[in-house]
This record gives C-alpha cells, sequence and structure tokens, in this order.
C-alpha cells in the first residue's frame, strides 16, 4: 500500500487516457485543452514564460478544488480521473469476454484451446445434474460444463417470475402466484439479472467493434430512487440517483447506471481510506474519492441543513436563469446530491458521488458510440450532466 506524498500534483493524473480538468465551455478556446499539472510561473509576464491559461482556486469552505478559466471566466471543478475510470470500469465490467472453456490440465496442449473448435474434445455423456461432460482428446481428461440452471430445483419457473417482475407484481404476489418463498425470488431475481446482462453484452459486443452507425440521436435522463428504511428505530431513506441514456428513434437504452456499488464494503474502504490519507488532502486527490465516505456525508449533512423552500417565477426563461443562478451558489456546481437529516448512506454497499456516476456514464456512452458518424445528445438543464458530457465527448464536439 503506498500512502500519499506531500507534493502534489497541480491537477489529477490521468487515468487511462482520461483526463477531464479542462474548460467545459464549448465556446471558449481552452475548450478541451487540460490544465498543466506543474505548478505554474506567477506574477507580471508569466503567460510570457508558458503558464497554462488556468488558476487553481479552492471552493467555499469545501473540500473540492476549482479552477478559473482565463479564457472566459467559468470555473470548472476538479475531478478525480481515477474515480471516473473505477465508475467506467464497473458500468462496463458486463461487456468483458467469458474466459474460454478449455481442458482443466495445464499441461495439455488443449488447455489454451476453447471446447467450440472442432477435432479437440469429445463429448462424453451427462452428468447426474444434466451438466454436459466432455473429454479431451490429447489427455483424455473428462471435465463437465454446467448450465446456467444448475443447481436450480424448479427452473421450468424462471420464465413465469420474469414475466411476473416485467408487469411489476409486487414480491409477495409472485411468490404466492409461482408458489416459491421469498428467498428463492431474490435468488432467482439475482440469476435473471446475470442472464439478461449476458444476453445484452453478446450484442452490444458489436458496438465496441465500432460498428458503423450514420446518425444517432439520443436522450438522457436521470432517475430519483428512494429505498425505504428498513427498521424501525431508524426511518431514514437512502436516496439513489441514476442516469440513462435511450436511442430516441427505437427506445433502446444503452445504459440506466445507478450510483451505488454493492461490491465494496464500507468498514474495509473507511480503514483503506484512513491508510491512505484521504481524509488529509483535496477531495479530487483522494483513493476513494469516487465514494461517499462517513465523515464527507456528515459534513455535507451540516452544510446543507437550510431550508430549500424558495419562489419560482412564473415564465420559462425566468425559470431558466433562477436555476443556473442555484446552481452557482452550491461549492461544487456539478454536485446536486442534497443532504438532510431524512437520508442515509446504504447499510450495505456503498454511494457512488452522483458526479462521478454521470462522468462513468457518458464515457461508458463514447466507448459504445465509436462507430457513429454523428451523435445529438438531449439533456436536461443540469450543470453537472453538462459538464460530464462534454467532458467525455470533447474531441468529438471540437472536430
Amino acid at each position: 500500500m503506498v500512502k500519499p506524498t506531500a507534493n502534489k500534483p497541480r491537477i489529477p493524473d490521468p487515468a487511462w487516457n482520461i483526463q477531464v480538468n479542462f474548460c467545459k465551455n464549448p465556446t471558449c478556446p481552452n475548450f478541451g485543452v487540460a490544465a498543466s499539472q506543474q505548478n505554474q510561473p506567477r506574477g507580471p509576464g508569466a503567460q510570457n514564460r508558458g503558464r497554462d491559461p488556468y488558476t487553481v482556486i479552492g471552493c467555499r469552505g469545501a473540500d473540492s478544488i476549482m479552477m478559473k478559466c482565463s479564457g472566459c471566466g467559468e470555473y470548472p471543478t476538479i475531478k478525480s480521473n481515477l474515480a471516473i475510470y473505477e465508475e467506467l470500469m464497473r458500468m462496463s465490467n458486463y461487456l468483458s469476454d467469458n474466459p474460454p472453456i478449455t481442458c482443466p490440465n495445464i499441461s495439455c496442449a488443449n488447455h489454451n484451446v476453447d471446447i467450440s473448435i472442432p477435432k479437440h474434445y469429445y463429448s462424453f455423456g451427462r452428468t447426474n445434474s444434466g451438466s454436459q461432460r466432455y473429454r479431451c482428446r490429447l489427455c483424455n481428461k473428462t471435465f463437465a460444463v454446467g448450465r446456467a440452471t444448475t443447481g436450480q430445483k424448479k427452473p421450468h419457473k424462471n420464465v413465469l417470475v420474469f414475466r411476473l417482475l416485467m408487469n411489476k407484481m409486487p414480491f409477495k404476489r409472485i411468490c404466492e402466484t409461482a408458489g416459491i418463498n421469498m428467498d428463492t425470488l431474490y435468488w432467482k431475481i439475482d440469476f435473471l439479472h446475470k442472464q439478461c446482462l449476458a444476453f445484452v453484452a453478446d450484442r452490444e459486443r458489436k458496438l465496441l467493434s465500432d460498428m458503423p452507425i450514420r446518425r444517432l440521436y439520443v436522450g438522457v435522463d436521470r432517475q430519483t430512487y428512494m429505498i425505504n428504511w428498513s427498521k424501525a428505530v431508524d426511518k431514514r431513506n437512502v436516496i439513489l440517483h441514476a442516469v440513462g441514456t435511450a436511442d430516441n428513434e427505437t427506445g433502446y437504452v444503452f445504459g440506466l447506471h445507478l450510483n451505488f456499488d454493492p461490491t465494496l464494503d464500507s468498514s474495509e474502504v473507511e480503514m483503506d481510506a484512513e491508510a491512505f490519507g484521504d481524509y488529509t488532502v483535496k477531495v479530487p486527490f483522494r483513493r476513494y474519492a469516487r465514494v461517499w465516505l462517513s465523515n464527507d456525508y456528515y459534513e455535507a449533512l451540516k452544510r446543507n441543513i437550510r431550508d430549500r423552500n424558495r419562489e419560482t417565477y412564473g415564465t420559462l426563461p425566468e425559470e431558466i436563469v433562477q436555476t443556473y443562478d442555484e446552481a452557482l451558489e452550491r461549492e461544487d456546481i456539478e454536485v446536486f446530491e442534497g443532504k438532510d437529516l431524512t437520508t442515509r448512506l446504504p447499510a450495505k454497499g456503498m454511494q457512488v458521488h452522483a458526479e462521478y456516476t454521470l462522468y462513468g456514464h457518458f464515457f461508458f456512452l463514447k466507448q459504445l458510440f465509436g462507430g457513429v458518424e454523428k451523435i445529438r445528445f438531449f439533456l436536461d438543464q443540469d450543470s453537472g450532466m453538462r459538464a460530464a458530457c462534454f467532458g467525455a465527448f470533447a474531441d468529438e464536439i471540437k472536430g
């Protein structure tokens, strides 16, 4: 484990070619031009001595930092490129190719030859559970390949459960209709989820191969999910946010991503964050900038306990101006999550900062849309969504 050093770069390091710390104003000459990581010369004549067009400044009372663009005067917030990359990997993990099924004998020449390749394996009957058995033609090693439903006592009910879920039937009614208990239902939901991911991955891998598409018009929207309290002694709700993108013509959904990572253990991450010294550095330079740490949550709670009631204007142009004015009042213009006494963090897994889910979502789309000649986005009036979209597609916008 490597602890942070005292000498931090001016802006976070790129992460696998991701660098979003630049001006997000497409009319500015500095749009898409990343800030330098090196300390810049100051004083008279600094521009002539190679100073870049940004001044790094702090946010009001927060652990975030921002830059002032000398070209247009805007204040883009500095973000962790590593956190964006981690979100991108979380979202695109299902697109990874499944490992090939080969002879388990590591000393056999067929150990790297998939069973789908002819003349390398014999079919060798089935196991008692119905799994297909194979025998290697070279070393005579036998092995079985389990079916997706191996271990299920009532696999024939999967289709019924799937149909009931798609028709939004309550869980208790599904159990009554299918004749299963609640534990079995949750197990089948996990199974169906894996099967759906495998199904869509098989098709969307074609997009990763730069499948040619002439034009694509997509709508991007956010949804808020309220998870009810599970204990009477703590009636606070978990509020999660999702961002989704769909093709305006066909309705095909390219992705719907929730700002929640079920694979993380909060206690382990908190200990690791302490070891890395995350609480001693600004958020963009943290190892765990992506997720809500407990101390950050309580600090946000203190800052956001205030009266949110406001008077709205009647005309659309005035409401638009007022919405932008409210965004400018935030410590970080790209952060739209509000914490108050009615909310809490998830008991299992970890909540991701919603702005990093936005960035990860648009970089995920960039990954899928490599073969698209022209893309047109339809976005909400949302500063975080705008910054994430421009951060991912800056090259395409400039081109």
